[in-house]
Order: C-alpha cells, then sequence, then structure tokens
C-alpha cells in the first residue's frame, strides 16, 4: 500500500477507498450470512364450529400457499383456532378428524396451533395435530373438555384417535380431556417425562417408566389453561397475547398476518375517495356507503385517503372500530385497503389502521401528529394547555395491537422525547423487535443482554414520521406502488381494474354539505328568524311560521350529521329560549330578563349545533364565540328586516295575501276603517264588551263597536266572533277574556 501510494501518489486516496469499501461489503456479507431473513409463513383462520365446508377452505388454503409466489418455499403454517378471539368448540368429529388428519400430513413444514381463547370439544383434535402450540395469557387460554358430560364416554375409536395424534408421552393428558376418572401420574421414560393413568401403572411400568407423581387427581374433565399446557408440555410457548407475538418469534413478516381476508369468497372491489377534516358528517358518510354497498355483495374496497387530515381523533378511531367489525365479521367479512398517495397524518393514520391492508405509494408518508396535539406548535410543548397526548396515544396504541402492528410505533409517533431502536435476538431463535431507549438501555445492563441493535428508527426531539419504505418494514403497509393512481394496486389482489368502480357521495350528503356552508347557514338563520318574528308580530299569517320552522328543521338537520350528541343540547337550547321568547311576548309586559335569556339561549343553541363536541381548548372556544358572534349578527338584521317587513308587508301587492286582515280593514292600502291611536283610548275600553274579530291564540284582534284592537287572552284560545271582554290595560297592552 505504501510502494502503491508512493508510485501513484494522485490515486492513492482512489485506491484507499476502493479497498475500504471492499472490506465493508465482505464484513457486511460475512454479516448478513449469520443473520437469515425471516422465513415463510402463513397465518391460516381456522372458523368454529368446524365443518366440511371449513375444512375445504383451511386445505386449500394451506395448498395455496404452498405453492407460494416467485418460487418461495413455505416453511410455516400457523392456525389461528380463535379468530377475533373467539371460544372454539366443534361438536363434529368426523371435519375436525379429516382436518387433523390433513395438517399431520403436511411434511416439511413447521404447523402451529395457536390457542388465544377456549379449545373445546373436538376442535382440540386438530390443535394436537399440531407439531407445535402456543397459547395467549392463563386467565383467557384454555384447552380441554372433549366431551361436554363427565358422566359419558368418549367412542373408543375416536379416543384411539386423540391418543395417537397427542403422542405416546402426552397421551394420558389428553385422555383426562375426556374420561374423569383419569388419576394424572407423571414419571420418566429414558430420561424425559411421561404421564400415564395410575389404573394403567402396571402398563407404563411395562413400558419403562420409572417414578410415579401425582399430578391431577380423578372426578373432572381436565380444561388447562395455558400454565398448566406447558407445565403438562402439551404447548411450547405462553402470554403470546396477539398474532404479531407469535409472527415474532416464528420470525415471518408482517404479511403473513393478514391471509385469506375474504374467507375463499371471490373479490367484488369498489373505490372511494376520503378527503377533508374527519368530523361526524365523514363518519356518517362514510360508513353508510360502504354498508350499502356491501349489502350489494361488494367485498373490497379501496379507500384513498386524499388530503385526509385533521378533525377529531375520537370520530377517526370510532371509524377504525367500526371497520374493524365489518372486517372481522363472520359470516360476510369484507377487505378494506387505505391507499395513500401522498401523506396519512394524525386522524388519517387512524382510519388507514383500521383497514385490512396499506398501500402507499413510494414517496408518501405515514404519521406526523404534530399539528394534533401541538395547535401547529413545536410538539415538544405538548400537554402545556394544548392537547393532552396521553388519551391519542393509548387509542393509536391500542389501534395498532387490534391491527396486528407493534403498539410501541405510537410511543414514537406521539412522543418527541422518545427513541425507538429495531433490534434483533443475540442468541437462540432468530426473531426481531422494536423497543424503546428505556428497554434498550435496561437490557444492555443485563448481565447478558438479549438484544442486539440493528438500527435506531427513531431519535429524540421530534415525532416519528414513517416514509413508505420504512413503513412496509415495520409491517404498516402492505404494498408500494410507482404512481400515485390506485389502480395500480389492484394486481396485487387479483383484480380488474376495468371493473373497480368508484362509489361517490350520494344526494343525501351533497344536500348537507351544501346547507353546512357557512353563507347558507347564515342565511337560514336569519330568514328563519326573520320568519319568526314576523309569526309572533302579525295575528293570523301562517306562512313566515311555516318558512321559520322549514328553516330551522333544514339548519339542525344538517349539521346533526357533523354535531353528533351534542345536537340534542343545541336543539333543547333553541326550543327552551323559543318559549322564553314567547312567554315575553303573550304573557309578560314590556321586555325584561325571560327575553332577553330567550334570545341567548337560542344563540347557544345555533352555535353549539356547529361543533361536533364540547368546546375543550382555547381554540374550540374561539371557535364558538365567532360563530355565536355570526349568528349575533345574523339575529340583528333579521329583526330589522322583521319590523321592515311587518311595516310594509300589507302594502305590497300579493305578499299582502299572506296577512290575515280583520274586516273592515283595506286590503290594498293595509289601513284600518279606525285605529285606536293612544293609551287614554285603551285605559277607556276597560271592562268593555266586544268580538273577536280573529282567533285569538292568545294574540289576534277584536273589535270594539266601530274600533279593531290589538288585543292578547289571558292564556286560553277564543275563535273568532266571540264575545270578549277587556279585563286588563297595561299601556297599550289590552287583556280580553272569554263571556
Amino acid at each position: 500500500m505504501f510502494v502503491t501510494a508512493a508510485l501513484f501518489p494522485r490515486h492513492a486516496a482512489f485506491l484507499g477507498a476502493i479497498l475500504a469499501s471492499l472490506a465493508w461489503c465482505a464484513a457486511a456479507i460475512a454479516q448478513e450470512a449469520k443473520e437469515p431473513p425471516p422465513d415463510d409463513g402463513v397465518f391460516v383462520t381456522v372458523n368454529n364450529p368446524i365443518t366440511s365446508d371449513v375444512y375445504n377452505r383451511v386445505r386449500n388454503l394451506c395448498e395455496e400457499a404452498k405453492a407460494g409466489k416467485g418460487g418461495r418455499i413455505l416453511s410455516k403454517i400457523i392456525f389461528d383456532f380463535n379468530p377475533s378471539g373467539k371460544e372454539a368448540s366443534s361438536p363434529d368429529f368426523g371435519p375436525s378428524y379429516d382436518l387433523a388428519e390433513y395438517v399431520k400430513n403436511l411434511h416439511n413444514i413447521t404447523t402451529v396451533a395457536y390457542v388465544h381463547h377456549k379449545v373445546s370439544r373436538h376442535t382440540v383434535l386438530p390443535v394436537l395435530a399440531c407439531k407445535e402450540i402456543v397459547m395467549g395469557g392463563a386467565d383467557t387460554s384454555w384447552i380441554g373438555k372433549v366431551i361436554d358430560d363427565s358422566k359419558t364416554k368418549l367412542d373408543a375409536n375416536k379416543a384411539r384417535s386423540y391418543e395417537q395424534f397427542a403422542g405416546d408421552p402426552r397421551a394420558a393428558v389428553v385422555q383426562k380431556m375426556y374420561d374423569a376418572g383419569v388419576e394424572l401420574m407423571k414419571g420418566r421414560r429414558n430420561n424425559a417425562e411421561f404421564f400415564f393413568d395410575k389404573r394403567r401403572q402396571d402398563e407404563a411400568i411395562a413400558l419403562g417408566v420409572v417414578g410415579g407423581e401425582p399430578v391431577l387427581p380423578p372426578g373432572e374433565l381436565a380444561f388447562l389453561n395455558s400454565d398448566e399446557c406447558l407445565r403438562l408440555g402439551l404447548c411450547k410457548l405462553v402470554n403470546k397475547l396477539s398474532r404479531r407475538q407469535v409472527a415474532e418469534v416464528y420470525g415471518l413478516s408482517a404479511a403473513s398476518l393478514r391471509h385469506d381476508p375474504l374467507h375463499g369468497r371471490a373479490p367484488v372491489a369498489r373505490f372511494m375517495i376520503i378527503k377533508g377534516e374527519v368530523n361526524g358528517t365523514m363518519k356518517e358518510s362514510l360508513l353508510r356507503r360502504i354498508r350499502r354497498a356491501h349489502e350489494n355483495d361488494v367485498n373490497t374496497f379501496f379507500l384513498e385517503l386524499r388530503d385526509c387530515n385533521g378533525g377529531s381523533p375520537q370520530t377517526a378511531r370510532e371509524i377504525a372500530d367500526e371497520f374493524r367489525k365489518l372486517i372481522d365479521d363472520e359470516k360476510k367479512p369484507v377487505q378494506l385497503i387505505a391507499f395513500i398517495p401522498y401523506s396519512a397524518p394524525d386522524t388519517a393514520a387512524f382510519i388507514a389502521l383500521g383497514c385490512s391492508e396499506i398501500v402507499m405509494c413510494e414517496d408518501a408518508s405515514f404519521g406526523d401528529f404534530g399539528s394534533m396535539i401541538g395547535i401547529g406548535r413545536d410538539p415538544r410543548k405538548m400537554g402545556n394547555g394544548d392537547r393532552d397526548a396521553g388519551p391519542v396515544k393509548k387509542s393509536l396504541g391500542d389501534l395498532l395491537e387490534a391491527s396486528d402492528r407493534d403498539p410501541v410505533l405510537a410511543e414514537g409517533l406521539l412522543n418527541p422525547d422518545s427513541e425507538l431502536y429495531r433490534v434483533r435476538t443475540q442468541k437462540g431463535a432468530f426473531e426481531r423487535r422494536i423497543i424503546t431507549g428505556e428497554e434498550l438501555a435496561l437490557d444492555q445492563q443485563a448481565a447478558e443482554p438479549r438484544w442486539k441493535i440493528e438500527n435506531q428508527i427513531k431519535h429524540k426531539g421530534k415525532l416519528l414520521t414513517l416514509n413508505a419504505v420504512m413503513a412496509k418494514e415495520l409491517g404498516i403497509a402492505r404494498h408500494l406502488t410507482k404512481t400515485r393512481e390506485a389502480s395500480e394496486a389492484y394486481s396485487e389482489y387479483g383484480l380488474d381494474p376495468d371493473k373497480v368502480h368508484e362509489i361517490t357521495p350520494d344526494w343525501l350528503d351533497q344536500i348537507a354539505t351544501f346547507l353546512r356552508l357557512p353563507q347558507v347557514r347564515f342565511f337560514l338563520v336569519v330568514i328563519g328568524i326573520t320568519c319568526l318574528i314576523l309569526e309572533f308580530k302579525i295575528p293570523g299569517a301562517t306562512a313566515p311560521g311555516v318558512i321559520a320552522a322549514i328553516c330551522f328543521v333544514l339548519f339542525f338537520w344538517a349539521q346533526s350529521q357533523l354535531a353528533g350528541q351534542i345536537i340534542i343540547l343545541a336543539i333543547l337550547l333553541f326550543l327552551l329560549g323559543l318559549i322564553c321568547i314567547g312567554v315575553e311576548v303573550f304573557v309578560l309586559p314590556g321586555f325584561g330578563f325571560v327575553g332577553v335569556s330567550g334570545i341567548l339561549l337560542m344563540l347557544v343553541g345555533l352555535g353549539l349545533a356547529t361543533v361536533e363536541r364540547m368546546p375543550q381548548h382555547s381554540d374550540d372556544w374561539w371557535e364558538l364565540t365567532a360563530t355565536l358572534t355570526q349568528f349575533g349578527l345574523g339575529m340583528v338584521c333579521a329583526v330589522f328586516g322583521a319590523i321592515v317587513l311587518a311595516r310594509y308587508l300589507p302594502k305590497i301587492p300579493y305578499a299582502n295575501r299572506l296577512v290575515l286582515l280583520p274586516p273592515g280593514e283595506d286590503s290594498e292600502t293595509g289601513e284600518e276603517s279606525s285605529a285606536l291611536p293612544g293609551i287614554d283610548q285603551a285605559m277607556a275600553l276597560l271592562g268593555a264588551i266586544g268580538t273577536s274579530a280573529t282567533d285569538l291564540r292568545p294574540a289576534g284582534m277584536a273589535r270594539f263597536g266601530e274600533q279593531f284592537v290589538d288585543v292578547v287572552t289571558d292564556g286560553s284560545f277564543v275563535p273568532a266572533s266571540a264575545r270578549v271582554q277587556v279585563i286588563e290595560v297595561e299601556g297599550t297592552r289590552i287583556v280580553v277574556k272569554e263571556v
């Protein structure tokens, strides 16, 4: 090297770089040789009860997986006997035995039974046929009780099948599941544990079994939890609470977790675009369209998240939960595929994680919760009067766990001070995992650290945002596309692009969206209040009341899709305000506290109808204040407009037909034949008897001699042409009763 540098001084640095690169490549190749890639494997769901159809579906799935893609060789099949965490129990022996025989004959493949709830009756048989059994927690996972009643006996041929699949060392353990009389003992044969029935101890001794320690007394059928199964040698691993944890142990990729989502049905696909703020309106519209298509046998939905962000994380989680229900439907499951052409920040990430799978464009991103938890400010300042990230982080972690993804990613997505590392085991079975900086520090302090760092996923000081490649490596995304067209991903799901049609918003969505426009909303309120005042001011006119009712019904209906449960409170406050104003106009003199309270209650009701939840932060209160101010100005405009209309409406041709005029009034000029001029004349009518010129409900007009006077009753209804008497005069307010 020194000679080369001396002879070729200009090229010394270049040659050194080449040699260094070659050395690094050699080291990397050697390192890769020590780190085998994850084995190819799949999860296969075994629905219960096990029938001939279930057996045929499972067999077809296994055969399809064995065929593989791109020359891959299948090495593991993990059978999930408790899909959706439900109890598994099959009364029919025949299909269960057929499945057990098929599983037993899957040579050169590691078959694993995953039990994370109760497994009983003949579903136990195919579980025993697997080479290995992995179970969940001791309080949720059980195997046993092959028969329902301990007093009955299992058919001898069926019993021999159970003993055969269990194997000689564990045959007595399984026998205890269908024969309550078994007294289970533990001995040793060839330096290995061997279990036997004390009633057949002589046979065990003849086989070379030594010793005999009591394990389970006679009298009850065995129904063993995961800890007991581990102790008795039935299962290999326990406390694996999710499919993701099982996949990590067996080195399977994230794609293995989502196999056959349609339970063997051919896909019928539709395409939808989701955009805008995530709120109650989006939720109601989105779920309605999906369910309507689902009823028409559509089972695959491509949901493109285009400019979708902001809004309520709670509503986004509710949408994701509704998606999970559709996906886990045992009778008609659906496949929901989220397509991310650009990005899926904050609430869009929730919606995407609620889907079966995620497809991303190669330059798209996933995450970025900064604006949600920091209100557009530095996310490191979150929690100081802005939004608390704790509930959002927990909700996101639970959703990641429910969708078989690593919940620790929620820590990186919502905590800027966290650190995340991808690690692998240093010894033993090959296993990869994502852990936090705190977990890594504790592990490194141990005498024999378990984990070795592969790379650091997230550094301290900023929130985690995943690019497409990293999202796929971490199991968030299933496929990547080179373009921003969802149709590019159709081939991955065996779909013809020409047969995938778009589901567009229906006419109800379009009308509600139009009515929620700020300017339309403002005019609905102004017109409604104007007509309401006219109805009070012009007795007998019914058209303004009908128009006001229509305006307010349209207003509250459009907002009800956005506001959720708070709309009930808004309507009640509005009606209470309306009652207060009615009391002030028809019962109490003047305009005082009750009238002002009624106006304020109506304003608050209108304002609350436009928000999705009760205000919780300063920005929410400012938004509500701005809305109330807008409606307050609208009410002022409405009052002014009502006064003008009430004055000139009787004089406007054709429009004056909306006003019911009393007898003696000129319908063209709107002038009364004789009007009462003032207070003195009103006082003179005290005790006078006249005739009601219109219906008094309770306001209207009455005739005293040749004069027509605005009057109100004491609260009762008085029909037209009835005799009435003035019983009270307050200013120009004249109160009458029927006599």
